[in-house]
């Protein structure tokens, strides 16, 4: 469990202070004044969530409030709703060593795929698996 500091709150009010003055078009002409509604839950929000990372506090384009953070675990995003209501996302960091492990199980099971196109076996029953193996792979390789 992660302990988090407490902090001051200025930056944090100031920010929104600043974000409350916007107006009608302030995005090139386009860009709505943030609510009411999305001011106050993120007044509310905000000294509420972890301070012992940065957090990122923008407007949004149709009139709410972004709070942005990062922490060990990834990133981590809250859209306040110009009605008030709540929209969190959390992209979570796959750490470099597990990266790693994966490309090597990939590689391997690629070189296998390839040896195994050279078994012998009844009606080339091996190079066929083998085939449908990269196959397979490289479907999930162009969703990604």
């Amino acid at each position: 469990m992660t302990t988090h500091q407490r902090h001051s709150d200025a930056p944090f009010y100031g920010r929104l202070t600043e974000i409350s003055k916007l107006r009608d078009g302030w995005l090139d002409g386009d860009g709505k004044k943030p609510t009411t509604a999305a001011l106050t839950q993120a007044s509310i929000l905000g000294p509420a969530l972890p301070r012992d990372t940065t957090l990122h506090v923008y407007p949004t384009e149709a009139g709410g409030v972004c709070l942005e953070w990062k922490d060990e675990h990834g990133g981590h995003e809250i859209d306040v709703l110009p009605d008030g209501r709540l929209f969190l996302m959390t992209v979570e960091r796959i750490a470099e060593d597990e990266m790693a492990s994966l490309r090597a199980e990939v590689a391997a099971a690629r070189k296998f795929a390839g040896e195994m196109r050279d078994f012998c076996s009844p009606h080339g029953v091996a190079a066929d698996y083998a085939d449908r193996l990269i196959e397979s792979m490289d479907r999930a390789k162009g969703q990604s």
